[in-house]
């Protein structure tokens, strides 16, 4: 998935009621991408993403680092993640 899919699929958690506006945060976060120098990227929709090996090290940084909030949202975010895991979104069956 691309930064620009992971927001799409958050938009669309978030019209739907399926996620609330807080809950969301964290994976907002996820669709940020930074350049070397410190510049925001924006919504890169080419380079594909594994968000979940992504949360799995930021919790093990949190533990490293001792920030038990941090550990916790990013495990909230797995935890959703793998719910919707395989999940079918935007199926275009014109051709």
């Amino acid at each position: 998935m691309t930064r620009k899919d992971l927001f799409d699929w958050i938009n669309s958690k978030i019209a739907s009621g399926e996620m609330s506006f807080d809950e969301s945060s964290t994976f907002v976060s996820m669709t940020v991408s930074f350049r070397e120098d410190g510049a925001p990227t924006g919504l890169d929709d080419k380079q594909q993403v594994d968000f979940m090996q992504a949360v799995r090290n930021g919790m093990a940084r949190a533990q490293k680092t001792n920030d038990p909030e941090l550990f916790d949202r990013l495990q909230a975010a797995l935890r959703t993640m793998e719910r919707y895991q395989g999940e079918v979104r935007g199926v275009n069956m014109t051709v």
